[in-house]
């Protein structure tokens, strides 16, 4: 049984999952995630190619996210490691000792723009739960590649904390076609995805 008042990291970093393995709080729940297969490390490492000529903080897996001044709090705490992230800038010393500290390493997603998922086996939680985590945490964009449709998909216009997070405007492109992502980031080649 868990102390109401353990922090979610900490509840996290109880978890004992295998090396390689995510551990995430999205919407309420906990989610253990296997490493990624070679498609899906394939997707990233393109799009990865792709993005950074052209943008300067693009993040990968690894990173763990949570809203600033939410990340210890156990009702509406997401706490979310995207595979790939664009910030809008780089953290500042005093705020990445913060998170060392005060969040067991989490750190505050008002600094990103985009957030990539790739589909796995956990397809659910990148579809649904993540879709609503980080509307909530009013992450601009959110790009996902959906593995199952061959389709990439677009959202903006985040609702922010709300009874039904999300986001309010949605583009999708199949495998094969450009994705045109908002300025001013480039558009993405995906006829190597099919």
């Amino acid at each position: 049984m868990v102390d109401e008042r353990t922090s979610i990291p900490e509840l996290l970093d109880g978890i004992d999952a295998p090396e390689g393995w995510r551990v995430e709080y999205v919407e309420g729940g906990i989610v253990v995630s296997p490493p990624p297969g070679p498609f899906h490390e394939s997707i990233l490492t393109n799009l990865l190619y792709q993005l950074i000529p052209t943008v300067k903080f693009v993040r990968q897996a690894g990173r763990g996210y949570c809203m600033r001044g939410d990340c210890a709090d156990r009702a509406i705490g997401d706490h979310v490691i995207p595979d790939l992230a664009i910030g809008t800038r780089d953290f500042t010393p005093a705020e990445m000792e913060e998170a060392r500290h005060t969040h067991g390493g989490w750190l505050p997603a008002d600094s990103l723009d985009v957030v990539f998922e790739v589909t796995s086996s956990n397809r659910k939680t990148d579809t649904r739960d993540k879709y609503a985590a980080y509307g909530r945490m009013g992450i601009p964009h959110y790009v996902l590649v959906d593995r199952a449709k061959h389709t990439v998909i677009v959202y903006s216009d985040p609702s922010g904390p709300a009874p039904q997070p999300g986001y309010a405007t949605t583009q999708s492109f199949p495998f094969g076609q450009d994705v045109h992502l908002p300025a001013p980031y480039p558009v993405l080649r995906t006829t190597t995805w099919n």
